[in-house]
């Protein structure tokens, strides 16, 4: 008796592929379109607390500490926050 092998993964597997290839498009561009938005929260919450981030070193450090998984560091950045 033989058995057949890889059974339906000759045609199909091309469609599966190009739509993996689709979802993983759309995930890198929702996470790319999820980090300029958390960007731009920041400036505006930098813009809304800069007093608190200049004055008061604990509240500086933890709002570095939001910004430091993004790469982004607004108190060296050339353009600032404020």
């Amino acid at each position: 008796m033989h058995r057949r092998r890889g059974v339906g993964m000759g045609r199909g597997s091309n469609r599966f592929q190009k739509k993996a290839n689709e979802m993983k498009a759309t995930s890198i561009s929702s996470a790319l379109e999820t980090v300029e938005k958390l960007e731009t929260k920041l400036t505006e919450f930098a813009k809304r607390h800069s007093k608190e981030i200049q004055n008061d070193p604990a509240f500086r450090q933890r709002f570095l500490q939001m910004c430091a998984p993004l790469g982004v560091d607004p108190l060296l950045s050339k353009k600032g926050f404020w």
